[in-house]
């Protein structure tokens, strides 16, 4: 987002199809990657702690075609994947090199970010609709004109943070009643005001349960949003790759406890 001359500003939304399936990077790019060694990571395969939870992790191995995901094959896929993404910065470089070119640089808000990850064989899983990390912690860059002192932000933001962030940005007012939060504050370093918590929701269809996910940033839950049943709890500070579903242990009933309590708190205000 920059400003004209007139000084009403302008948005340019750039939308990018790729990196999608089918896995297919830039010839150039696919070659630079050709002999890349990329580790394989969260191999660990999920736990089906409840009847549902088994319902739909046998759904998501069909759609990943699980038993296809060798290290020769999630290799493969891995080093067109990073061919795709290559792409996508060299563009938005471009893009960049354009506003410079033009003196907007320093007059715009910048923000990059994507929809979903992709699984690329952790837990033995291709695509999305899961709440592992690799499916749901996405990039999210903001630049404010003039440009910031770059740093990494490990309180939890959510997606639709960014309508508010740009509505800022740009003078607007905010949406009465959206539970969205301009990042504005948090950027210029204004106010350090951040979330407790991210909820996520997967419905696949009708007919399915609909699962809640959670995080505090220290832990992360799965719970069946129509009978309240946990399948998943993980320990995000000593089990970042989310190997040890921790669900039935009682030493950590505490944080679990916290866990619903925050969810419920969060859905009532949306």
């Amino acid at each position: 987002m920059g400003r004209q001359p007139s000084d009403r500003p302008w948005f340019l939304q750039l939308s990018f199809v790729q990196p999608h399936v089918p896995l297919m990077g830039d010839p150039i790019w696919a070659d630079h990657y050709a002999g890349a060694d990329i580790e394989r990571t969260a191999r660990s395969e999920p736990t089906p702690t409840t009847d549902e939870w088994a319902t739909h992790l046998n759904g998501l191995r069909k759609h990943s075609h699980s038993e296809l995901l060798t290290d020769d094959f999630v290799l493969a896929g891995a080093r067109q994947y990073y061919a795709m993404v290559s792409l996508i910065d060299q563009r938005i470089g471009d893009l960049l090199a354009q506003l410079e070119r033009h003196d907007q640089l320093d007059n715009t808000w910048i923000v990059y970010s994507a929809d979903h990850g992709e699984m690329l064989g952790d837990h033995g899983l291709m695509a999305k609709m899961n709440f592992y990390r690799s499916s749901v912690r996405v990039p999210l860059i903001v630049r404010p004109p003039a440009g910031t002192t770059g740093r990494v932000e490990t309180a939890p933001v959510q997606a639709f943070d960014v309508a508010a962030t740009l509505l800022d940005a740009g003078a607007a007012s905010g949406l009465d009643g959206a539970p969205s939060r301009s990042l504005v504050p948090l950027v210029t370093g204004t106010d350090g005001a951040t979330r407790d918590n991210v909820v996520s929701m997967i419905r696949i269809r009708p007919g399915l349960p609909t699962w809640h996910a959670i995080s505090n940033g220290n832990w992360r839950a799965t719970i069946n949003a129509d009978t309240g049943e946990v399948s998943e709890l993980f320990d995000l500070v000593t089990d970042a790759n989310e190997t040890t579903n921790r669900v039935g242990d009682l030493a950590v009933d505490d944080e679990l406890d916290l866990l619903r309590d925050q969810l419920t708190s969060t859905l009532e205000s949306a």
